[in-house]
């Protein structure tokens, strides 16, 4: 009888020595004609072992075990590598191993750790990986990280200390490493089967480029007079240092002042840093300025440049002569810019324009003098000179524009004083009555107190009677010799037409009787004729059969002459709304006293029965609202203030009436008010009172 073979696979059993409580089963086997010869493992943790083979059995033999061998597994060299990807700001990748890169841009530190197989790689991890080889045997622990000697930022084991995940690899995905050369050393703990290692890695953080523009705040500087500069810088990267360093101004070549300190904020906000400058220039002309950041560590220098145009000084100042006049006087007034810059050089002559102005009366136009010339030091003078009839007591003002060589400059002279002569405005004593409807006139006299000529100015305003309006005439008087002058204040109520009513109008073209359009009138008219003819012959012959025959003739004469005979037409469809409306207003009296009860009555005609509001107005305000009452609504009110008014009302319609408005109706109310009569001349004013009463 034939022996079967065992077939199937065998497995290794270690157990650690000494035991710890765990049995390890490693790799399998498969069994060839009964045997496996030759076969290796590399999945035994270093350490000293038991180690027994497994046959599972096969279904014809029976499982069975090996008898136990005593195995030692030495630990191996390891090495650990830094690898450090770069991205961009979208997080997508740029380097998957880089040895620099700009401070403040996207990167992470790795830390690989491999058996003795691996070699480094330019472009990412090492190969190959331990993950590569056999997960099983990926070294375990922790990765110590030192940057120049000191521990790199913290990892789950704390400062400095990353632990290996199953991988065998760590991150430092927040690296904090400044400006500079580093020295990364990554030191491997070991383990059961690795020895521990380390290596030096040479890794470079560039500066962030840094830029800004250089902004003079005085747009034309001038010659020996400090000026402010200022830059606003803006990182590249946003990095967390805070930035440092000095920016140094230049003109030219020249150096301005000392360095500035920046004020530096992090970089993670923007502006990186500001600088601010106070900077004279000693020369006219153009020139270019410049700006240059020192850097620092973590921030590149950076140099910024403009060009200026440095004007020359300019100085301006006004006199006048004389200092006091009387009102209508003239005074001359001269102005004059003065400049450092010797008249021998044409090239230089100022040019721009000369304004000279008053305070109270505005620029001067007319008659102004400019002239060019050497002053008592032979410097450049411009001159302006004007004479003037100065209308208040002011001070006056020369501006010079500049040009591309001289500043823009201004100058302000003393205060002139102008004597007006006073006046005073008188009334008469007497009442000042006016008839409701009707004009009004006051004398009015204006007295001077000196002998000096001055124009006066009339002008009347306040609370005039109501429609009324005022004139002066003449609207100004001059005074002279000290000689009162009068004008003649004149009240003019409202014009206007009388108010005329339809309903007040008679209708013409109905006599006796109706004619009307019919055709036969002319035969009715010859038959009437020929029957009082024959009345009339018949009486002289005492036979009146004959006329009544043509009597009778008469009567159907007229019967169809005006209109009997006509066959009756059908009557008409009734009209369709809405249909037109009349408005008409009345007082209950023409002319009442100011306060008293007046009641204004509306009545509203139209053929659709008109129902609704009727809105009650005085010179087109609204003054209150009735309701129609069988065609008629009434306003019982007052009227407040003297004048002469004119009431209107306003149906507001309904759904088969359109609105309308009536014809106005005049309304006079009597009583006193407080108007003002002014008289001004220059900046001298004086106001009367003046009492009008409506009668």
């Amino acid at each position: 009888m034939a022996i079967a073979l065992p077939a199937g696979d065998v497995s290794l059993i270690a157990t650690p020595i000494p035991p710890d409580g765990t049995t390890r089963g490693l790799d399998q086997f498969t069994l060839a004609n009964g045997a496996v010869t030759g076969a290796t493992t590399k999945s035994l943790p270093g350490g000293t072992y038991t180690v027994s083979a497994h046959y599972a059995g096969d279904g014809t033999n029976a499982p069975s075990d090996s008898t136990p061998v005593q195995v030692t597994v030495g630990k191996e060299s390891s090495q650990a590598f830094i690898v450090v990807p770069s991205f961009d700001s979208q997080s997508n990748l740029l380097n998957g191993n880089a040895t620099s890169v700009v401070y403040g841009s996207r990167y992470i530190l790795r830390v690989y750790v491999t058996d003795k197989n691996a070699a480094a790689s330019t472009t990412g991890p090492p190969s190959p990986t331990c993950y590569q080889e056999n997960l099983l045997t990926c070294p375990s622990g922790t990765v110590t990280l030192t940057d120049n000697g000191a521990l790199l930022d913290t990892g789950g084991g704390g400062l400095g200390i990353f632990n290996l995940n199953d991988f065998a690899y760590t991150r430092d995905l927040t690296p904090s490493l400044l400006g500079g050369v580093h020295s990364l050393v990554p030191t491997y703990s070991g383990d059961a089967s690795y020895n521990v290692s380390s290596s030096i890695n040479s890794f470079t953080i560039t500066p962030d480029p840094v830029s800004f523009g250089l902004q003079v705040l005085t747009p034309t500087p001038i010659l020996g007079v400090p000026f402010q500069t200022i830059i606003a810088a803006y990182a590249q990267y946003p990095g967390a240092a805070v930035t440092t360093g000095t920016v140094t101004f230049y003109d030219g070549t020249t150096q301005l002042g000392n360095p500035v300190p920046i004020q530096g904020n992090s970089g993670v906000y923007q502006p990186a840093f500001f600088a601010f400058g106070n900077l004279t220039i000693a020369t006219a002309g153009s020139h270019t300025l410049s700006a240059k950041y020192s850097g620092d560590a973590n921030y590149a220098p950076f140099t910024a440049s403009t060009t200026v145009n440095v004007l020359n000084p300019a100085t301006a100042n006004v006199t006048f002569s004389p200092s006091t006049v009387n009102y209508g006087s003239t005074v001359t007034i001269t102005g004059v810019i003065n400049t450092l810059v010797p008249a021998s050089n044409a090239a230089l002559k100022p040019t721009g324009t000369f304004t000279l102005s008053a305070g109270y009366d505005g620029q001067i136009t007319n008659g102004v003098s400019t002239t060019s010339m050497a002053d008592a030091t032979g410097n450049w003078e411009v001159q302006a000179t004007a004479t003037i009839t100065p209308k208040s007591s002011e001070n006056f003002e020369i501006t010079y524009s500049g040009d591309n060589n001289y500043e823009q400059v201004s100058g302000f002279s003393n205060f002139l004083t102008v004597i007006i002569p006073e006046f005073t405005l008188s009334i008469p004593t007497t009442p000042f009555n006016v008839t409701a409807g009707q004009p009004g006139t006051l004398q009015i006299s204006v007295v001077p107190a000196t002998n000096n000529p001055s124009p006066v100015t009339l002008s009347c305003n306040g609370n005039l009677p109501i429609g009324y309006s005022c004139s002066l005439q003449p609207s100004t008087v001059n005074l002279a010799n000290g000689a009162t002058s009068t004008a003649t204040l004149t009240l003019s109520p409202p014009s206007g037409a009388a108010l005329v009513h339809n309903a007040f109008v008679s209708k013409r073209g109905a006599l006796f009787f109706p004619i009307g359009t019919n055709s036969l009138w002319p035969l009715t008219l010859l038959s009437g004729l020929a029957a009082l003819l024959s009345l009339w012959w018949a009486c002289k012959r005492r036979d009146l059969r004959p006329s009544l025959g043509l009597s009778l003739v008469f009567v159907i004469s007229l019967i169809i002459g005006c209109g009997g005979g006509n066959s009756t037409p059908p009557p008409p469809p009734p009209p369709v709304g809405p249909f037109a409306t009349t408005t008409t207003v009345s007082t209950s009296s023409a002319k009442v006293a100011q306060g008293a009860a007046v009641t204004f009555t509306a009545k509203v005609s139209g053929q659709g029965n008109p129902t609704g509001t009727v809105s009650f107005y005085a010179n087109g305000s609204y003054y209150g609202q009735s309701n129609l009452i069988a065609g008629t609504a009434a306003l019982n009110t007052s009227l407040a203030f003297p004048g002469i008014y004119s009431i209107t009302a306003q149906y507001a319609g309904d759904s088969n009436n359109l609105n309308s408005t009536s014809p106005g109706v005049g309304e006079s109310v009597t009583g006193s008010t407080v108007m003002q009569v002014n008289a001004q001349t220059s900046t001298l004013f004086h106001s009367v009172n003046v009492t009008v009463t409506l009668q």
